[in-house]
């Protein structure tokens, strides 16, 4: 089996899902990417996956001449906004599978891309792959029929941040935040409600703050913050596995997959609805706090919470958020996947004619 993959910037989970993937007996896997963002350097050994051939997306690099040469039996796109990976799948005879991670927000944008779908998006594509039920239910708005429409479709990466039961030490009091500063990951939110919860207490928990961006200044000169900068994902665990509960108080998160790292490495977790891994894996007062996004009070009254709780109701959070974790494996998402194209190429067991097939009121829209 022959897999083309056509990804935007590749990341440490993509990496070892990529990976997993490769590892499959019949899987043949190539990879076409995008170089690392300013604000997310991932080094070239940190994201590209081992076992793969790999290609660096250029405006001179030939994608069709690449696909022509290898025959994909399956293209797995990412997204839908990049204009040549969008026209390479609309003339692939492969089973082309879109993946998405948008929500549905009922925007003006996503409407009028609704009523565009069956000229932009309708013909490029025969499956959604999707991480959960938000982004399932925008593919349906989209036009994907059910069978169509493949869940489980992202994994953090598991097996590098992942804890047994009992062994998150609830003795751990700082707060961790992992992503880009920019304002939408609701950085400025962050920085006044930690400013606002330090006042409260005698002995405030410290706020270990990764990544980069344009707002990273509101935390300069604000006691108690340890600001790291970027992280290579190698370095991630240990840091993760020695705070004591991770904040991601994002307005706009079409996913989150560090939601599920941080579940995995035992952490009880504050974060918004905005986030989509929230709906999976993040239930109130059992493993975490939910707080109303772009609310400085509401995050703040969740740190305090979390600051006068009884050690073992902190362990028992911790734990509650590493068996939650455990329904996305980078090993399960592989073994899914090949499963799903198995049934689905010409001979299979539940082979239906994808080329062509009938397409109807597709579309796209950036959220």
């Amino acid at each position: 089996m022959r897999v083309l993959v056509l990804w935007n910037q590749l990341t440490g989970y993509m990496k070892a899902t990529l990976e997993c993937l490769a590892e499959q007996p019949e899987v043949e896997l190539h990879v076409v990417a995008f170089p690392s963002a300013t604000d997310a350097p991932f080094s070239a050994s940190e994201s590209r996956p081992g076992k793969a051939s790999y290609y660096t997306f250029t405006d001179d690099l030939d994608v069709g001449a690449i696909r022509d040469d290898i025959d994909p039996d399956a293209l797995i796109v990412c997204g839908w906004s990049t204009s040549a990976y969008r026209r390479l799948a609309r003339r692939s005879r492969a089973l082309r599978i879109l993946y998405m991670d948008n929500q549905w927000l009922g925007t003006a944008k996503q409407r009028a891309g609704i009523i565009a779908s069956r000229w932009y998006l309708g013909p490029a594509y025969d499956v959604a792959l999707v991480p959960g039920e938000r982004q399932a239910h925008f593919a349906r708005l989209l036009g994907f029929r059910e069978d169509d429409i493949w869940r489980g479709g992202l994994s953090g990466d598991y097996h590098a941040f992942a804890a047994r039961p009992g062994q998150v030490p609830a003795s751990r009091r700082e707060f961790l935040y992992v992503g880009r500063l920019h304002d939408y990951k609701g950085v400025g939110v962050l920085a006044e409600a930690f400013r606002r919860y330090s006042s409260l207490v005698p002995d405030p928990w410290d706020l270990t703050v990764c990544g980069t961006g344009p707002m990273q200044k509101v935390f300069e000169q604000l006691p108690g913050v340890r600001h790291l900068g970027f992280v290579q994902p190698s370095n991630l665990p240990d840091i993760v596995r020695g705070s004591g509960a991770f904040v991601t108080p994002s307005t706009f998160e079409p996913w989150g997959v560090v939601i599920h790292e941080a579940c995995a490495a035992g952490l009880p977790v504050i974060c918004t609805p905005a986030c989509g891994a929230a709906a999976a894996l993040v239930e109130d007062h059992w493993n975490g706090y939910l707080i109303e996004p772009g609310s400085a009070q509401s995050l703040c009254e969740a740190m305090l919470r979390m600051h006068c709780l009884p050690d073992v109701e902190r362990r028992r959070m911790g734990d509650n958020s590493a068996l939650l974790a455990r329904r996305f494996t980078p090993d399960r998402w592989a073994v899914t996947l090949v499963s799903r194209i198995d049934r689905r190429l010409p001979g299979g067991p539940a082979a239906s004619p994808h080329r062509p097939r009938r397409r109807v009121g597709r579309g796209s829209s950036i959220a």
